[in-house]
C-alpha cells in the first residue's frame, strides 16, 4: 500500500516518518497503542519481519512456522480505528487495545472489518503483541 501525501497509514494526522516509520526503523514504541498502530501500518506495508519481532519472543517461532502473516499478501488494508485502550502507557507492564481494521480481500473483492481486542506486554522496556493462542 502506498502512503498518500506521506501521511501515516495508522490514521494519525502525522507524517509516516514521524509516526510509525520511527518504530519501523528500530525505535521502541512508547505505548501499547503506538505499537498497535505501527503493527497495523506494518501489515499495510507487508513488513513481515516487524510483525514477527514485535510479537512476544516466546511466540515468534510459532508465527514463523505457521506462516501467520502470509494472509496480508491477499489483503488491501483500508482503515484503522482504535476503539478503546486499557493501560498500556509508558509506565504500565501490560495493555489492551481494542480496534477495528477494515480491509478488502483482493481475491474475492469483498470488504471486511476485523474487530479485535489485543493484549500487549512490556518486557525490558519493549512492548510486545501477545498472539492469542
Amino acid at each position: 500500500m502506498l502512503i498518500k501525501n506521506n501521511s501515516c497509514l495508522c490514521g494519525s494526522t502525522k507524517h509516516y516518518n514521524k509516526c510509525c516509520g520511527v518504530f519501523h526503523n528500530n525505535n521502541l514504541a512508547p505505548t501499547a497503542e503506538a505499537l498497535m498502530r505501527s503493527r497495523y501500518t506494518a501489515f499495510c506495508m507487508n513488513k513481515t519481519n516487524y510483525l514477527i519481532t514485535t510479537t512476544l519472543p516466546e511466540q515468534q517461532k510459532m508465527l514463523i512456522a505457521n506462516n501467520i502473516y502470509k494472509i496480508s499478501n491477499n489483503t488491501k488494508w483500508l482503515k484503522l480505528e482504535i476503539i478503546a485502550t486499557k493501560n498500556g502507557k509508558q509506565q504500565d507492564p501490560t495493555g489492551i487495545v481494542e480496534f477495528k481494521a477494515w480491509y478488502t480481500d483482493i481475491v474475492s473483492g469483498l470488504k471486511h472489518c476485523h474487530h479485535e481486542t489485543s493484549s500487549f506486554v512490556k518486557q525490558n522496556n519493549h512492548w510486545y503483541f501477545v498472539y492469542p493462542d
